[in-house]
């Protein structure tokens, strides 16, 4: 059977403080859902300090941590809020009061259950790793073993054959992670926005030291679970950029379909359709930029938290070196320094893969922003290539009418002879015109509207011949 000796749970949680754009309002939201996770007593007091710009580490109450005792079960534990840059993290752990008695591995689900109480069941939005750190009464078990049983018994969906990527050492002891992330969004037609993180992604992470029988170690343990807030938080905030690029991701390729459709049907429209076309091409333009850019962002967000990851791994390392000259007569000296170059493949895993994934989708889809700015040039071509042919067209036509009614309006103006004796039919016309009881008077004026309309015809003809030769002649 395996016992643990002074089991410690800590739970590292952080949440958005501000986002990109955010306004004063959002800011104050997200005050209030970290807020909502700590004791009612020291709500509102808990922002007081907060009023720098920026601060890499800035610990939220003045006297640091908030203690709790729990008067049925022997447990105890703190809250230690910090901000983070636009982050906030807590700390929150849970133990037995201090004693040397050997506990079984299954206190750390009760460990677990007490933490989310103290939550209130609130779930951050940006990640959360748990640690344990304990000791073993029995030494002829392995570390290894006594890491499986805890894992076992926190129950948090991992599996140690599927996600136990890497182990190390640390202050003489063994330390074991176990980390689990998939996506959770599905290729669907359907454009929902999700409201929380986890609807995004599945991401568990979890670190198990197991170690020797020493105060010493457990002293520094406890000093360097403030190191520890800024390098999983970095960790979460990569994971997080990448979760939010996979969902622009999603956007910008329903775009990019409406894209293509209105590509392909610029040649085969008319006037009317083709300025629809227009309009909704410079209405989804600013849109899909706007998402780009956030798409963009989110590598930067991945880029620089990978960085700084690997930083505080050397920070830490060189805090390790440092403990034996600093703790000459410490019997911790002689194991140190730790080794925790298992941590470092979290930063090659984010360069070959998260990073780089979202750096090719971003050239990817930036195509979709040049074919929109050159299908909007393109259908302003087109449609002022129309209007001007319509334009000439219009004139042609008006052209060829004006001429025509100039020459009518010259010939309606020639006197034709309407007096009897004036002889203007011949014989035969003139009886002819009687036998079909015409009147006389009327065939001056029918003459006159004849040869005025047959004039402007053959003007109007004459000019239309003169036009589309002038036409043939300039194409030439």
């Amino acid at each position: 059977m395996i016992n643990l000796v002074y089991p410690n749970l800590f739970l590292f949680l952080y949440d958005l403080r501000e986002g990109l754009g955010e306004d004063a309002q959002s800011l104050t939201a997200n005050q209030k859902n970290f807020a909502a996770k700590l004791p009612t007593n020291i709500r509102s007091s808990l922002f007081n300090g907060d009023s720098v710009f920026e601060s890499e580490y800035l610990e939220l109450l003045t006297n640091r941590c908030e203690g709790f005792t729990d008067g049925d079960k022997p447990f105890e534990g703190y809250y230690l809020p910090v901000r983070l840059n636009d982050t906030y993290g807590l700390l929150l752990g849970c133990s037995f009061k201090e004693d040397r008695t050997p506990h079984p591995v299954s206190c750390l689900a009760q460990f677990q259950a007490k933490i989310k109480e103290k939550l209130n069941n609130q779930e951050p939005n940006i990640g959360q790793t748990w640690l344990i750190v304990t000791e073993m009464d029995n030494p002829n078990i392995s570390p290894e073993e006594v890491a499986k049983k805890c894992c076992q018994s926190l129950n948090i969906g991992l599996k140690w054959e599927r996600d136990f990527p890497g182990k190390g050492s640390f202050l003489g002891g063994s330390i074991f992670e176990l980390s689990r992330y998939q996506l959770l969004m599905q290729e669907s037609t359907q454009d929902s926005t999700p409201r929380t993180i986890q609807q995004l992604q599945e991401n568990i992470h979890l670190i198990i030291a197991v170690m020797p029988s020493s105060d010493a170690a457990k002293t520094v343990w406890e000093d360097f679970n403030t190191k520890l807030l800024p390098l999983f938080c970095y960790r979460h905030k990569v994971f997080w950029a990448y979760a939010q690029s996979r969902y622009l991701k999603k956007q910008l390729k329903k775009d990019f379909r409406n894209i293509n459709q209105l590509v392909g049907n610029i040649y085969s429209q008319n006037l009317k359709k083709l300025r629809k076309t227009v309009v909704d091409a410079q209405n989804l333009l600013p849109k899909y930029t706007t998402k780009l850019h956030y798409l963009d962002a989110q590598i930067r967000t991945i880029e620089i938290n990978a960085i700084n990851y690997s930083r505080r791994i050397g920070t830490i390392g060189d805090r390790l070196n440092q403990i034996p000259t600093q703790n000459v007569h410490n019997p911790i000296a002689q194991i140190l320094p730790g080794d925790l170059k298992f941590l470092e493949k979290f930063s090659e895993d984010v360069e070959e893969k998260y990073q780089l994934q979202a750096q090719k989708d971003y050239a990817s889809f930036s195509l979709g922003s040049q074919l929109l700015q050159d299908l909007i040039n393109s259908s302003r071509a087109i449609t002022e290539i129309e209007q001007a042919e319509r334009d000439r067209t219009f004139q042609n036509t008006v052209g060829i009418i004006g001429a025509g009614l100039a020459v009518g309006s010259i010939v309606a103006s020639i006197e034709i002879p309407t007096e009897p004796n004036d002889n203007f039919l011949n014989p035969p016309l003139d009886l002819a015109l009687s036998t079909l009881h015409i009147p006389c008077a009327w065939l001056p004026f029918a003459i006159k509207i004849t040869f005025s309309l047959s004039a402007a015809l053959a003007a109007g003809l004459f000019t239309a011949i003169l036009i589309w030769l002038g036409q043939l002649w300039r194409k030439k």
